[in-house]
C-alpha cells in the first residue's frame, strides 16, 4: 500500500479547513513559495480556497504566484474573486 501525502494533506485540510487548519495550510503555503515552490503553493492555497472560499488572503496569494509563473487568466480570476470577497463583506 502506497500512501500519497499530499493526498493525505488535502484530506484532512477538507476535514478541518473551516477550524483553524486553513490558516496553517495558508503559511505552508507562504513558506512554499518563499523557497520558490510556486505550484505547490498554488496547488495548496488552491485546497484551502475550495475548502473555504472566503479566504481573501489565499485568493490574493493566488492571484500574485498566478502571475508569478506567467498564468495572467487564472491571475485574474483569482482577483476577481477577491474584489468578490470584500464588495459581500
Amino acid at each position: 500500500m502506497t500512501l500519497d501525502a499530499g493526498a493525505l494533506g488535502r484530506d484532512t485540510l477538507r476535514h478541518t479547513a473551516f477550524g483553524g487548519d486553513a490558516e496553517s495550510f495558508f503559511r505552508k503555503a507562504i513558506e512554499q513559495a518563499a523557497v520558490g515552490n510556486f505550484d505547490e503553493a498554488i496547488d495548496t492555497l488552491h485546497e484551502v480556497t475550495k475548502a473555504k472560499p472566503d479566504y481573501l488572503q489565499a485568493w490574493n496569494a493566488k492571484a500574485m504566484l498566478y502571475r508569478i509563473v506567467g498564468n495572467k487568466k487564472m491571475a485574474e480570476l483569482c482577483t476577481e474573486t477577491a474584489r468578490s470577497i470584500v464588495t459581500t463583506r
